[in-house]
């Protein structure tokens, strides 16, 4: 009798089961006046310790009715033994605030001073909690009112979400260039698209592309010397305004709609967690892996005949990023993608390049953090052997539009993705002299004069080139091959990447999206 009268669990059944009057205040007089308070405070420890059983605080006892839970445990027991429960508004991830585990009991007693933070966190599964939810102690079965205990805020490092290197560190960390991007995989993600339907030029008449010569828009540029003709690296020099890291472009692309692009980064494709996590999977030799360079700096590439990019190349020069206007050779002005003479064609300032531009992404409309959709574009005529890469940690890359050229007698396909692993494989499909000088004559590139495993430039997607994923191209666009216009939604950056023996440039334009219905269509 003696057990069963002290017993915590049986007190606290029976305490429940009577009402509340003269028998309820009899008992819990007993209860806190006998005799026996210090043999039943160590039954209740050995109960912990052999039983598991987790010290609650009981909601439904009235106010003035004392408790054997009261006298016996100390508070802060059952504060750390419960889980902490995470408030709906936190910024905690679904996976943490939509658990519902029950909390197992430790098998040693539990330390009382644990901090809540340490509770919340996901990579402990024994601690989740949700904010409109009751506890579940599974040792006893009882259930704790999760409102007993005012709602602990977890801090966002401890929600428990897989926070990416980004979070950790340096945001500037170069081994952190995107990171955040969805390679492609050989599957593709969506089928390949046809031709548009709708009007290029009404399409275009929509997208503020990003212009440097709109200089009044521009902060922290820089000017720049370049020859007009390769071959006379000396001759003929123009000054252009180059980026730089920091270089921002603001401008209010429609009333109320204000769009900022920030250079973030100037650093080529082999410097991205794309390159080096493709030859971790693709079963790159150690040689080939060593060609990952987080250092990397924009520049040229060796072995190619542009006389101008030989010497910048040899005298360890940085290839500078600049614009120019559409030209002869810009495949998607024949489409009616057409920006006249706006310097909205971005690439090296001489031929055989081998660069790369992180862009930072922000806009506004009416005062509101919005974010724009991108549109990017090549901006030449890329033949095998020459890539143009756009990454975004946005939405996949969406296909918005691609149609036939302006000469009605070329039979013209659909873009082709450039299949790299062939193209410098013993037996290439093609063989042109873009192909040959990548391939044969310019293994090493940037003012470091590094090797460069350009194999890996390609998208494993080789069906769509990477639609609907982080990274899309490289494509074939050249002769009778069509050039693609591409979208991302929900971006915070976006990034270019450039290789070439050649001249290859790309376009990043504006789309603005009515965000205020559901219906996602062009204003």
């Amino acid at each position: 009798m003696k057990n069963d009268l002290f017993n915590d669990r049986i007190s606290r059944f029976s305490i429940r089961k009577l009402n509340v009057g003269v028998c309820s205040v009899l008992l819990g007089t007993l209860v806190m006046l006998g005799t026996a308070a210090n043999v039943s405070a160590d039954e209740v420890a050995e109960d912990k310790q052999v039983e598991g059983v987790v010290a609650t605080t009981e909601v439904e006892s009235p106010a003035n009715l004392p408790t054997v839970e009261a006298e016996k445990t100390p508070e802060t027991t059952y504060q750390a033994d419960a889980a902490p429960v995470v408030p709906a508004e936190a910024t905690a991830p679904a996976t943490t605030d939509k658990a519902a585990a029950p909390v197992t009991a430790p098998e040693t007693a539990p330390t009382t001073t644990a901090p809540v933070e340490e509770k919340a966190s996901v990579a402990t599964p024994t601690a989740p909690a949700q904010a409109d939810k009751k506890e579940e102690v599974a040792a006893t079965g009882v259930e704790t009112p999760a409102k007993e205990k005012q709602a602990a805020t977890v801090p966002a490092e401890n929600t428990g979400r897989r926070r990416s290197r980004r979070a950790l560190g340096d945001a500037n960390d170069p081994n952190l260039i995107a990171d955040d991007v969805e390679d492609a995989t050989s599957t593709p993600k969506v089928d390949k698209p046809g031709y548009s339907t709708l009007s290029a030029k009404e399409i275009t008449k929509q997208i503020n592309w990003l212009d440097f010569g709109d200089v009044a828009n521009w902060t922290g540029t820089k000017t720049v010397l370049v020859p007009k003709k390769d071959q006379f690296p000396d001759k003929d020099l123009e000054e252009k305004l180059a980026l730089q890291v920091g270089s921002t472009y603001t401008k209010e692309i429609m009333p109320g709609y204000v769009v900022t692009v920030k250079v973030k980064s100037l650093k080529p494709f082999q410097a991205t967690e794309i390159y080096k996590k493709r030859m971790e999977e693709q079963g790159a030799t150690e040689a080939e892996k060593a060609t990952y360079d987080p250092n990397a700096k924009n520049g040229y590439v060796k072995g190619v005949t542009s006389k101008g990019a030989q010497k910048a190349f040899n005298d360890g020069m940085e290839a500078d990023v600049v614009a120019d206007a559409q030209n002869n050779w810009t495949e998607i002005k024949h489409e009616n993608v057409d920006t006249r003479t706006k310097k909205t064609t971005m690439g090296s300032a001489m031929n055989g390049g081998n660069i790369g531009v992180q862009f930072e992404i922000s806009a506004t409309f009416r005062g509101k953090t919005v974010k724009p959709a991108v549109v990017m574009a090549d901006g030449e005529s890329a033949n095998p052997g020459e890539f143009v890469m756009f990454t975004t940690n946005g939405q996949g890359w969406q296909h918005i539009g691609e149609w036939k050229k302006n000469n009605p007698r070329i039979n013209y396909v659909t873009y082709e993705p450039q299949d790299t692993e062939n193209l410098f494989g013993s037996k290439p499909k093609y063989n042109n002299i873009n192909l040959r000088q990548l391939r044969d004559n310019s293994t090493q590139a940037g003012p470091d004069k590094k090797p460069v495993a350009w194999k890996y430039f390609g998208n494993p997607d080789k069906v769509t080139g990477g639609l609907g994923t982080g990274i899309f191209g490289p494509n074939i666009s050249e002769g009778n091959r069509t050039v693609p216009l591409v979208m991302t939604r929900g971006a915070s950056e976006v990034g270019l990447y450039i290789a070439s023996a050649g001249k290859q440039s790309a376009m990043l334009g504006f789309f603005p999206i009515d965000e205020g219905g559901c219906s996602g269509k062009l204003w």
